[in-house]
């Protein structure tokens, strides 16, 4: 009979151990997954900033191209004004 508790003890003991192996590899496991979804959340971060920086590059240049075309639009106007002062002051002649 004490073989038999002795060899009893024995199982339960490597079936414990078993469960704390299983349970090493979980931890392992999730950690390796939690290091993964870090990296995944560094990544969309690294993203999300390059989306960020685009969208105010291209602001900035819609900023320029509005810029050029009111300098061009003045310029043009500035022409047509001078064209008709010429105009004006060749036919008082």
């Amino acid at each position: 009979m004490q073989a038999l508790t002795v060899s009893s003890r024995a199982t339960q003991g490597s079936i414990l151990g078993g469960m704390e192996t299983l349970a090493s590899i979980l931890d392992l496991t999730v950690m390796a997954k939690m290091e993964t979804l870090d990296s995944t959340l560094e990544g969309m971060e690294i993203l999300d900033s390059i989306l960020d920086l685009d969208l105010a590059v291209m602001g900035r240049m819609e900023t320029l191209d509005l810029t050029l075309e009111e300098m061009e639009s003045q310029g043009s106007t500035e022409d047509q004004r001078e064209t008709n002062r010429m105009e004006t002051q060749g036919s008082t002649l």
